[in-house]
């Protein structure tokens, strides 16, 4: 079965590997306002790429987890790809850019980070089932650090205003 999610909607409703795909950036604030200072700038854009599993450079993919479970340069490949198949690669890349973030997938792999640190943090009170079976794949082979989860517990309130911004996006 094919998924109809778009894509960032899609990679964030999991929230947010040949070798497990990794972000290494130390997790800040600062780096949490980025991303959602990123998802803002690149709404409009992602909105505009229509369907993931309509894209070519998807069409080996059947759920957007699995991509997940690419390497990094395999994620690039393919964002890189989708997006320049839409007519999307350029806008997309000079807010990429201006925000400092490597690739589209490293911007996607953190944001992704960021989603499965709120699913660990809530999945004990009222999301137990979150995002389902892939979810919990993810969350297996993508665990969380125990400095993030750390760093979430000590900054949840400042966290929550970042991840409206980001869902408003």
């Amino acid at each position: 079965m094919k998924w109809t999610t778009p894509l960032l909607s899609a990679v964030f409703a999991l929230v947010f590997i040949s070798t497990p795909a990794t972000a290494d950036e130390p997790l800040t604030m600062e780096l949490i306002q980025r991303i959602s200072a990123t998802s803002t700038e690149l709404g409009p854009i992602e909105n505009r790429m229509g369907e993931f599993s309509d894209l070519e450079a998807f069409a080996d993919y059947d759920d957007p987890a699995d991509i997940m479970l690419l390497s990094n340069t395999k994620q690039d490949q393919l964002f890189e790809a989708g997006l320049k198949e839409q007519g999307l690669y350029d806008k997309a890349e000079a807010i990429l850019d201006n925000q400092s973030w490597d690739s589209y997938g490293d911007y996607i792999r953190n944001k992704m980070r960021i989603g499965l640190l709120v699913i660990h943090k809530l999945k004990g009170t009222e999301l137990p089932a979150a995002g389902g079976e892939k979810t919990a794949m993810l969350l297996k082979q993508m665990p969380p650090s125990k400095a993030d989860i750390d760093f979430v517990d000590k900054n949840w309130e400042k966290i929550i205003p970042e991840l409206q911004a980001m869902n408003r996006s």
